[in-house]
């Protein structure tokens, strides 16, 4: 068991050693130490497009080296002089060949004592497209470091260039008789991640909207299935009076006598047009010392989430009792749909003959 223990022990600082030499070994953000060494943001940068996978011969990592990272090595280094950045800006850009180039550190240690056989490094490493119409295509590099090609121990580590290809992609290493090395970079896979929770998140929106529409339909066609049965019960009083009609007459010999009904439509009417100074007019005594003006009845109106103007599907109809008649609407709250019941009663009294007592 000690003999086991010890092995891994060495194992882990064989490793170390290694992976403290391939960052020295670097470009500068790789070789910074803390923040006095380096700038956040390449650091971010590197964490996000750095990759790993093990073998059980080899540990392997790969460092995509994008273009933005280029400019904040440039600030890390402090040139003193705007020509001396100029000029190390454009020499990380020739050595990483940005310009028509994707740049990749792969570095590759063994740890056991078998030669690692990567030839040839271009037919067995890719790069490969996660998005677009050509997602899946595998990508060969154009350049490799040619010590990839030869037998070997310990730590191997160069830059492999691929022809320039827009993020995100990762990297996958071909072995034969083994299951590919799949590097994914954790920017890409944040990326992916935030997408996909973005895409569905709308596609529970346009879930939640259709269902939202379709109830609301339905809501619609039910009411005004209900409103039109209400008119059909109420034997034609819903809605506006034929052209031409007339209201019977209060006044002079010979008319007809005035019906409760007369008023509760002129009050009706006067509501559908936003009428208030007509309707407070129609009410009894006792109603009009309690909405003595317009604003009065305009805020009684409020109070009980009723419109000050009637919609044109609203109807009349007698309530049963002699005198007492319902009024039915429907109000519209975002796409909800209402139906709401008005009642008022009639009586005698007044300059008409009737007026309106109460209001419920």
């Amino acid at each position: 068991m000690s003999r086991l223990t010890s092995r891994k022990t060495r194992l882990f600082l064989v490793l170390s050693a290694a992976l403290a030499f391939a960052l020295s070994c670097g470009p500068p953000s790789l070789a910074a130490k803390g923040p006095s060494g380096g700038n956040a943001g390449s650091t971010q940068i590197l964490n996000e497009r750095t990759a790993f996978r093990w073998d059980p011969e080899f540990f392997a990592w790969a460092v995509h080296y994008p273009e933005r990272i280029v400019p904040l090595w440039v600030q890390e280094k402090k040139p003193a002089t705007k020509s001396a950045a100029e000029n190390l800006l454009r020499s990380y850009q020739s050595s990483l060949r940005l310009k028509d180039s994707t740049a990749v550190l792969f570095s590759v240690f063994a740890y056991n004592q078998k030669p690692i056989q990567l030839k040839p490094l271009s037919g067995r490493l890719f790069l490969r497209k996660l998005e677009g119409t050509d997602a899946g295509r595998k990508i060969p590099p154009r350049k490799t470091d040619p010590g990839f090609d030869q037998p070997f121990l310990g730590l191997k580590q160069g830059l492999v260039f691929f022809p320039k290809t827009p993020e995100p992609f990762d990297l996958v290493l071909e072995m034969p008789g083994k299951s590919p090395l799949v590097f994914t970079f954790q920017g890409d896979l944040l990326r992916g991640n935030k997408k996909s929770l973005s895409e569905k998140a709308e596609s529970e929106k346009r879930e939640a909207v259709e269902k939202e529409r379709k109830k609301w339909e339905d809501q619609v066609a039910k009411l005004r299935q209900e409103i039109a049965q209400l008119k059909e019960a109420s034997g034609g009083m819903g809605g506006s009076p034929a052209p031409g009609a007339r209201l019977a007459s209060t006044e002079g010999p010979g008319k007809a006598k005035p019906q409760p009904e007369h008023l509760a439509r002129r009050f009706f009417e006067a509501w559908k047009n936003g009428d208030l100074a007509l309707m407070q007019s129609f009410l009894s005594d006792p109603l009009r010392k309690q909405f003595p003006s317009s604003e009065a009845l305009s805020a009684f109106l409020r109070k009980k989430a009723l419109p000050e103007r009637l919609p044109r599907d609203a109807a009349l109809e007698a309530a049963g009792e002699t005198g007492r008649f319902r009024i039915t609407l429907t109000t519209k709250v975002l796409l909800v749909r209402d139906l709401r019941r008005f009642f008022l009663s009639v009586e005698e009294g007044g300059k008409e003959g009737f007026v309106v007592s109460k209001m419920e």
